[in-house]
């Protein structure tokens, strides 16, 4: 993943009830690889065209792409057996705000219509809501990149210490 790119991935909501008994603010370190698709049946693929193009860079049978590593992307993943593992996707912050938010609207229409939350890469779950998710990205590393490359990399390498 680039500095100017940011990833979620999705839980189905029902799972995420079932396992805390509601929906947490986060999830705990050890739940982002348990099975939360098992027994979910698959969206249907052609949705996510809708979204992202088809990737003619399909490196696993064990994944479905759209969109591509430079950029935007939709990614499932499936088990051995064919079950699905995980849905994630990645936003490209690089990109002009239009066709950013032209993006994260269209995931929060599947995630609305299948009923998914979003879970950062800090672990923290968001409803399939513009505000919220605009709020993640406007606070993530991959936006504060974008808004001054140099300053962030000093504060990578250097820690959180103030650099001025």
């Amino acid at each position: 993943m680039a500095l100017w790119q940011h990833d979620f991935y999705f839980i189905p909501q029902s799972k995420l009830k079932d396992h805390y008994g509601g929906i947490p603010d986060t999830i705990d370190d050890n739940d982002v690889e348990r099975d939360w698709w098992q027994d979910v049946p698959w969206p249907p693929f052609e949705e996510m065209e809708t979204i992202l193009p088809y990737s003619d860079n399909q490196w696993s049978s064990l994944m479905k792409i759209w969109g591509n590593d430079k950029s935007h992307r939709i990614w499932v993943s499936f088990k051995e057996d064919g079950n699905l593992q995980r849905i994630e996707t990645r936003v490209d912050l690089s990109q002009e705000y239009p066709e950013v938010r032209r993006l994260v609207e269209s995931l929060i229409r599947l995630a609305q219509k299948y009923e998914w939350v979003f879970v950062s890469v800090y672990r923290k779950v968001l409803m399939p809501d513009y505000d919220q998710l605009a709020l993640e990205l406007k606070l993530s590393d991959a936006q504060d990149f974008v808004d001054d490359p140099m300053k962030n990399i000093k504060r990578k390498l250097h820690g959180d210490q103030n650099e001025e």
